[in-house]
């Protein structure tokens, strides 16, 4: 009888990390699920480590060549079986209870939803939390497509369904958007999320249900800021044409605000902080990532973006760092302002 969740742990040079990943997913309460770990030909100790955990529910495999972050995720899926896929980067990790409330939350849907999207304890390399994760705003159910047009119109908002760790998956969904894009090296976590937006409903929990760890080996850190908006641009034109295609006929998503609210929620994180760094006299990226832009006759764009949000990140940088000075926390809900039942 096949398991109805199928956890995959892809794994890079983790050595320090993986046996804690896999020991947090077979210590969960809720045991209906198979565990396959696929290491991408690192360096290190990560594939022998794993294989000390190997069994009949356990699956560890080697890739014959590396597949890169988000192809290693592809190639985990070939070996699942569960109709649920909960995806575990092995630096992170599982907080207990999180199956069984992840499956719970997915069940208490009404329809068959996309996913389910919980929060993140953002910690160190040694485990420490480092920032508390605003809420959503809301719980339960969202409708995916307006979701999606909310996040593209709202402004900071497209990295807040942060990374994969702390969300549970529809298998069928997941293979409907194509999984993740295997040539995109930074944005393809959240390109995926958005298309799953795109063509049906989900859920919200604010539920903390995994430990994301930032350290110094990370996919963010490692990638410099002229690959990382070029990515952003290519997954927001990805979902733009994506999500065309979904809703031909809604108008919502055939207009050049879309595109360019996509371009605002993949990029704008590092274009303003270079920006600043420019007009303050410091080492900055600014020229280079406006170079990108023209290259890909964004021009324009980036003179928009500029023009017309970089005052509003000055206004969002201070009212953080008063309201830290404060001992309040620096973040509004990251939903706020979205109505889920639309």
């Amino acid at each position: 009888m096949k398991p109805r969740v199928s956890v995959v742990i892809t794994a890079y040079n983790n050595e320090p990390f993986v046996e804690t990943a896999i020991r947090s997913i077979l210590d969960q309460d809720y045991q209906d699920f198979e565990l396959v770990v696929v290491e991408d030909r690192g360096r290190d100790h990560t594939f022998e480590i794993a294989k000390r955990f190997a069994s009949d529910r356990v699956q560890v495999i080697r890739n014959e060549r590396n597949r890169g972050h988000y192809g290693n995720k592809n190639e985990g899926m070939l070996y699942i079986s569960g109709d649920l896929v909960k995806f575990v980067d092995a630096d992170d990790y599982l907080l207990p209870g999180a199956l069984s409330h992840l499956v719970a939350a997915y069940d208490s849907a009404a329809t068959r939803p996309n996913a389910v999207f919980a929060r993140p304890r953002i910690v160190d390399e040694a485990g420490r939390q480092l920032v508390s994760v605003p809420g959503w705003g809301f719980s339960g159910r969202a409708h995916g497509p307006s979701l999606l047009h909310f996040l593209a119109t709202a402004g900071d908002k497209g990295s807040c369904l942060c990374n994969v760790t702390p969300h549970l998956f529809d298998r069928e969904s997941l293979a409907r958007v194509g999984g993740f894009p295997d040539s995109n090296a930074y944005a393809g976590d959240w390109e995926t999320f958005l298309k799953l937006l795109a063509i049906g409903d989900v859920v919200f929990t604010d539920a903390t249900v995994a430990g994301y760890r930032i350290q110094s080996e990370s996919i963010s850190r490692l990638t410099p800021i002229v690959p990382q908006t070029r990515d952003g641009i290519r997954s927001a034109r990805e979902v733009s044409a994506f999500t065309q295609e979904a809703h031909p006929a809604d108008e919502r998503f055939r207009s050049q605000a879309f595109l360019s609210g996509l371009l605002d929620s993949f990029v704008d994180r590092y274009v303003y902080p270079q920006r600043l760094r420019r007009l303050l006299g410091r080492t900055s990226c600014d020229a280079e990532i406006r170079n990108v832009f023209a290259e890909e006759q964004l021009e324009h764009e980036y003179d928009r973006m500029i023009r017309r949000g970089f005052a509003g990140y000055l206004c969002r940088a201070v009212t953080q760092k008063g309201r830290s000075a404060l001992g309040l926390s620096p973040y509004t809900p990251c939903l706020a302002g979205f109505r889920p039942a639309s």
